[in-house]
């Protein structure tokens, strides 16, 4: 191999045999290199910040790279900004799973021209989306981002951990969602609390609640597979309707088939047909509940999603090819 290395920037320990590598490699016909920092949320905030600042400069700074994929979006823009800062090297960065979130006041206007000091790197050659909409958002935000901006469905890979059917658990029937970025979980607490309907949230915060839903905290990988294994339903409330979010909880759901109700953001729809696939409703108490009954109280419609879910899952969101996507244009 030459001096030049492909680097492949990720905040989650993988391995070589991972679908999304595979297809990457094969697509690019170029190796990637792995460079690895923990940068989720269950580490201190702290230490993610020191991870986000300092794992890109180091690369930048002992790593001679001529492509960087940076899957953790951070990544890839604090390379870029240390780019911009220190002057260019020659190569090309593409960034995944980006999110971007307008803020209010003093603090999102230094945010935003932060991001866009960055996106303006020379070396930026793609960002990489995972829906249409998300697409047309974020650029009215940085139109300058016209030609680099890619959207393909966010694919996982089959859960092969963790599926074990607990006994007590699924005599609960209790209503299941996960995850932190964008969620409402304010909205779903004020429709479920006091319910005959038991919720538990995997989830780091916490929220006033009645006896009926728990909150499961430091709830990861085969633990929260369990307790999505043995689920009756998952929902995936969200907050802002314009930012790409809950399409992990929701590709998980669906490839267990266990139906899902999520909030109507204009993002949902490249992963769900509404009434096939899954339900998709606004944040309105009413609209949930009819909802819930609904799968609750009818099997035929209960089996339907399912199965529908399961077959979608497989034929429309594999890992392997999102890697073969992606290697198609870095």
């Amino acid at each position: 191999m030459a001096d030049n290395r492909n680097f492949f920037l990720v905040d989650m320990p993988i391995d070589k045999e991972w679908p999304l590598l595979k297809g990457l490699e094969a697509s690019s016909g170029q190796k990637w290199t792995i460079a690895y920092r923990e940068g989720r949320l269950r580490i201190p905030f702290y230490r993610r910040l020191w991870n986000f600042i300092f794992f890109p400069l180091r690369i930048r700074l002992f790593k001679k790279a001529s492509k960087i994929i940076a899957w953790q979006q951070f990544y890839g823009v604090m390379f870029l900004f240390y780019d911009r800062l220190f002057g260019h090297k020659k190569m090309e960065v593409s960034i995944m799973t980006f999110i971007y979130k307008e803020r209010l006041g003093l603090i999102g206007k230094l945010y935003k021209a932060f991001i866009g000091y960055s996106l303006k790197s020379s070396n930026l050659k793609n960002i990489i989306v995972f829906s249409q909409s998300e697409k047309e958002f974020y650029l009215k935000c940085f139109p300058f981002l016209k030609g680099k901006i890619h959207s393909f469905p966010l694919c996982i890979a089959p859960i092969e951990t963790g599926l074990v059917y607990d006994k007590h658990l699924l005599e609960e029937e209790y209503i299941f969602t996960a995850g932190a970025s964008n969620r409402d979980y304010d909205f779903l607490v004020s429709v479920l609390d006091q319910t005959e309907y038991k919720l538990k949230i995997a989830w780091g915060g916490d929220i006033a609640h009645g006896a009926n839903i728990e909150i499961l905290h430091n709830v990861y990988g085969e633990e929260m597979y369990k307790y999505l294994y043995n689920c009756k339903m998952v929902v995936i409330p969200l907050q802002d309707l314009n930012i790409s979010s809950g399409q992990l909880m929701l590709l998980q759901a669906m490839q267990l088939g266990k139906p899902i109700i999520v909030t109507n953001n204009c993002t949902i729809y490249d992963y769900i047909e509404d009434g096939k696939t899954g339900l998709i409703l606004a944040n309105e108490k009413k609209l949930w509940i009819e909802a819930i009954k609904k799968i609750y109280n009818d099997s035929d419609f209960y089996d339907m999603l399912s199965k529908n879910e399961i077959y979608s899952f497989k034929h429309d969101f594999s890992l392997k090819s999102l890697g073969e996507k992606v290697g198609s244009i870095v």
